[in-house]
């Protein structure tokens, strides 16, 4: 089973890595993006999940999964019901952009490879009060820079202080924030009650 584990979580890299490859030749702001740097954070976990399942090691920081796998989640619906996706136009393959890669199907897999493999110990609830602060973080951050740096870009519309003020960025980041811990609280939730396979 430990070869199926690493044979799919490699997949996963792969694709993502591919995505993020092609993104960055298309558009280098790019990496600005949420969809980027959420399908980063699930490739960087999945290898290292990968090397600790061919080590025979036991990974106990399955929080650091979770993690990445709410950001993905979390971003690619909220950026999809606001419509606020980053148009890069690359097709990777099934007919889907990199972007849809990015902000579908990467969190899809990424939410099924954690249920079948990598649920190896109760993530703590504590965890989900410090998973907002990267998008609160996010946020703020770029927010800012848009206003600092002269004829800087905002990532994404949600983020632009000149159409919607501080008070409107706060609501968009406090939004975001709130998603990722109801999204934490229901895979911390789903870890604990569903009963794990032998």
């Amino acid at each position: 089973m430990k070869f199926v584990n690493a044979a799919v979580r490699l997949i996963i890299a792969g694709v993502g890595a591919s995505t993020v490859y092609l993104a960055l030749m298309e558009d280098e702001s790019a990496w600005d993006t949420l969809p980027l740097q959420a399908t980063v954070a699930v490739v960087l976990v999945q290898l290292i999940r990968t090397a600790f399942v061919l080590a025979d090691v036991n990974f106990s920081a399955t929080w650091i999964e979770v993690g990445a796998t709410v950001y993905a989640v979390v971003q690619g619906v909220l950026l999809t019901v606001r419509d606020d996706i980053p148009a890069l136009t690359q097709e990777l393959f099934l007919g889907l952009t990199v972007t849809q890669w990015q902000l579908w199907v990467i969190p899809g897999v990424a939410v099924v490879a954690w249920a079948l493999f990598g649920r190896s110990g109760p993530v703590a609830w504590s965890w989900v009060l410090i998973w907002p602060l990267y998008v609160l973080a996010y946020t703020g951050g770029f927010a800012w820079r848009g206003q600092a740096i002269e004829n800087a870009e905002y990532p994404h519309a949600y983020l632009n202080l000149d159409s919607l003020e501080w008070r409107g960025v706060a609501e968009n980041g406090l939004v975001f924030g709130l998603a990722v811990m109801v999204v934490g609280a229901a895979l911390i939730a789903a870890d604990r009650f569903i009963p794990r396979g032998s």
